[in-house]
């Protein structure tokens, strides 16, 4: 049945997400940098993917709405001092980004540029609309329509269709659905699968014995991180 093929879908993208290994002895995890503006949905897609894992309701970033956002983790304004402990004068490729995710509200994009020493790096950039569905009457009837919607693929915004990725975020539903389920994990998957390729051709010379395997609720395998 259609219910069942989805459950299937959804149990699968979650099975390739915890077995994600990055194929390079010298990193330990990839991580991924969230970038946007203030109520674009940086923190509320942080924990839409931490309530699809944990399988309930969590709040591990608070989502910012008016004038000030929430996610502190990663602040330009705020860089850290070279006489922090965490502070790393020549960090390893293992330290560094590995996909940058530009968050936008689909119904506020006003412009969007890709940062250009991102470009200049090769790392693999791609972007994130959310709100999907209070951007799209369609969508908002049946979110399997997310990729048929003319007003979503009609967003001119510079990078390929193949690199923009709708989503509907748990900011207002909090019981599970498998098909927010599906369109979160199946992006969730693009992320991983990007910066896993560009450490693999970043560390090409490296090889990468041993299986996959770990607790995907403590990011043993990736790190996300977001922006104020």
């Amino acid at each position: 049945s259609s219910c069942s093929s989805e459950a299937q879908l959804a149990l699968d993208l979650h099975s390739s997400l915890v077995y994600f290994k990055p194929e390079a002895e010298s990193v330990k995890a990839a991580n991924i940098l969230l970038l946007g503006h203030i109520g674009s949905g940086k923190s509320s897609f942080l924990n839409s993917i931490n309530m699809v894992f944990v399988g309930r309701l969590v709040q591990l970033a608070i989502p910012g709405t008016s004038g000030q956002s929430f996610t502190t983790k990663y602040n330009q304004s705020c860089a850290i001092k070279e006489d922090n402990p965490k502070y790393r004068k020549h960090p390893k490729f293992g330290d560094q980004m590995h996909c940058v995710v530009y968050v936008m509200n689909s119904g506020r994009i006003l412009s969007f540029e890709r940062h250009e020493s991102f470009c200049l790096s090769g790392i693999p950039q791609v972007v994130i609309l959310t709100h999907c569905d209070e951007a799209c009457t369609e969508v908002q009837k049946d979110l399997t329509m997310v990729f048929r919607s003319k007003y979503i693929n009609d967003k001119k915004l510079g990078i390929p269709l193949n690199f923009v990725f709708p989503v509907k975020n748990y900011s207002t539903v909090v019981d599970i659905s498998t098909n927010m389920d599906i369109l979160l994990l199946s992006t969730f998957q693009h992320m991983i699968n990007f910066a896993g390729d560009f450490i693999k051709k970043t560390t090409k010379s490296e090889f990468f014995f041993g299986g996959g395997g770990g607790n995907l609720s403590q990011h043993d395998n990736f790190t996300l991180w977001n922006t104020s």
